[in-house]
């Protein structure tokens, strides 16, 4: 896939998951997201529409939800890693992401990417092969719910309701046109047996991280790229933010404030779905400003986590010695470290 249809193909854990996930039962117990956001706050009048299944759908509690207020994710149930099987973490059984629909029309997909419509009452929906989940066009809206198989996703589509309670409105007219010319009604992706849509997330597990190419800073810059490569058998997909922490020496982490907005290295384009064939590779960057009063703390170690995949298992890359990356205390703007999204180019996640 070109560097543009890469750009075109969609965006999925965002600014979110980007706040990162924060996990209990490491090493091999139940595992629960950390809320972000909190559900009355979504219910505030000044608060954007957003849509979700209830407090509980089937036998599924709402266990958390993350991201912001603009961009809430709800999760639904828990998952278990088992010792020694689950190395990568585990994904919980229910999600319903809600993004705005100018971030994630159907055209955010690349041409080349299978698509198939889908009936859901009277709500246009659609399964783009790159991620699996079921889209469904409500409103402003783009409600993105996965699931382990097609029908518990379907089902829980025809569950979908306001957070502020009411009817669920019509997308504009425009999203029906993109889907009819863009998707068909064939199979977007072979389903296995089990009924579980690929490609699948990548985990940790998978995934070898290492220092990328060094980048030319602005004045007074202090950016780094990072490469991700695939050492798995099988594809998989990467999207979104990858969830980071600094290091110190002594390992503690250090208090920068992590932001996703883009900044004069890092680009401010919404994130696109990375799919990752054995052997290939992804990048992201990150930067900060220079500490004009001296840095506090100097970081050492970076740790990442990524979006979509509940595991207490991180990558660490020792942070090169030219990449001095300071914290130079609070409220300090040397003390912001601007991340990019997860970008199939080194190219795309510098762009602008």
């Amino acid at each position: 896939m070109t560097e543009a249809n890469s750009r075109a193909a969609l965006f999925v854990f965002s600014a979110i998951l980007t706040a990162a996930l924060t996990l209990a039962g490491c090493g091999g117990g139940t595992v629960r997201p950390k809320s972000t956001v909190d559900l009355n706050d979504l219910r505030a009048r000044s608060a954007p529409p957003a849509y979700f299944l209830g407090k509980r759908y089937e036998n599924l509690p709402l266990t958390g939800i993350v991201g912001s207020s603009s961009a809430p994710h709800f999760i639904y149930g828990t998952c278990k890693i088992r010792p020694g099987i689950d190395t990568g973490g585990c994904s919980p059984p229910l999600q319903v992401q809600n993004w705005r629909v100018s971030e994630r029309p159907p055209s955010k997909f690349a041409r080349d990417i299978p698509c198939r419509r889908l009936t859901l009452g009277r709500l246009p929906a659609a399964v783009f092969a790159s991620t699996g989940g079921v889209e469904v066009y409500v409103g402003d809206r783009t409600v993105v719910i996965f699931a382990n198989t097609e029908t518990q996703m379907r089902r829980a589509a025809a569950a979908l309701r306001p957070v502020k309670g009411g009817a669920l409105p019509e997308p504009p007219g425009w999203i029906r046109k993109q889907l009819a010319s863009r998707c068909s009604y064939g199979a977007a992706s072979a389903p296995s047996r089990s009924g579980t849509l690929h490609p699948i997330r990548c985990r940790p597990s998978q995934l070898s991280i290492a220092n990328g190419p060094d980048v030319s800073p602005a004045t007074g810059q202090n950016p780094l790229s990072f490469v991700l490569t695939n050492r798995g058998a099988k594809a998989c997909v990467l999207d979104g933010y990858p969830t980071v922490a600094l290091l110190d020496a002594r390992g503690k982490r250090l208090p920068f404030r992590i932001s996703h907005g883009g900044d004069q290295m890092v680009t401010s384009r919404p994130p696109v779905a990375v799919r990752m064939l054995p052997r290939r590779s992804a990048f992201f960057v990150l930067n900060k400003y220079r500490c004009d009063l001296g840095s506090l703390k100097v970081a050492k170690t970076l740790r990442v986590g990524f979006p979509g995949v509940h595991t207490s298992a991180r990558l660490r890359a020792t942070l090169p010695p030219y990449g001095v990356i300071g914290y130079c205390g609070r409220g300090d703007a040397g003390s912001t470290v601007t991340v990019s999204p997860i970008e199939p180019t080194l190219a795309a996640a510098l762009a602008h």
